[in-house]
């Protein structure tokens, strides 16, 4: 018994470990001798070195620079158990709020039971949280008080949305997680009937050619 516990916990050390998580954009101070940090937001996702996931990091990047902050990515590759680590390493990195790319239920549950344990607010993003056919993580996201919110595109049929519109999207949540790390976060959804922030982003929404200030303007009016 004692071994088998003990080779469950060397793998999780080993799949931890094998989780690359680096820092990128912002600018500043880091905190040392006494100066102010740079706040710090994690953004958990699949990959930012392939076609998709560069283009989503430079608008990311581009972001965070406007807005004087730094990302900590954790890449997953779109495996689950990695994906469900991925919360711990951010929050040990200093974020104070996290975007999640989720792969499955299973991983989101995951998520939100580390970001509720540490207070750390989460938006998920590109993976669509129904009541319909998760019921249940739909009601504890409802009910949490560090869950902000649900950020998709409009191909409301797909669970995981892999479209042209996935920089929109996580800019979004970006946005959305900021506001929450700087506790700009209203108590209420704009919409009463919505437990939390659900954002549907238009198909047709480029967010390329957005300069700083475009950005700090959607950053003031709450995305």
């Amino acid at each position: 018994m004692i071994r088998k516990y003990i080779c469950l916990l060397l793998c999780a050390v080993l799949l931890m470990a094998s989780v690359p998580v680096f820092a990128s954009g912002g600018s500043g101070a880091s905190g040392d001798g006494g100066a102010p940090a740079v706040l710090r937001i994690g953004v958990s996702t699949w990959k930012t070195t392939d076609i998709e996931g560069a283009s989503c990091k430079k608008v990311l990047d581009d972001a965070a620079r406007a807005l004087g902050v730094k990302i900590i990515y954790a890449e997953h590759g779109g495996d689950p158990l990695k994906a469900a680590q991925t919360p711990e390493l951010l929050c040990d990195a200093g974020c104070k709020a996290i975007v999640f790319c989720s792969t499955s239920d299973e991983d989101l549950q995951a998520a939100l039971d580390v970001c509720e344990e540490r207070k750390i607010p989460m938006v998920e993003a590109c993976r669509i949280l129904s009541e319909n056919t998760s019921p249940e993580l739909y009601q504890k996201a409802a009910e949490s008080d560090i869950f902000i919110g649900n950020v998709t595109d409009e191909m409301t049929g797909m669970q995981v949305s892999f479209s042209r519109t996935k920089p929109a999207t996580l800019l979004k949540a970006f946005l959305l997680a900021y506001n929450a790390a700087e506790g700009n976060i209203e108590e209420e959804a704009e919409d009463a009937d919505e437990p939390f922030r659900i954002i549907q982003v238009p198909e047709s929404e480029d967010v390329s050619t957005l300069t700083e200030d475009d950005i700090r303007k959607m950053a003031e009016k709450g995305v």
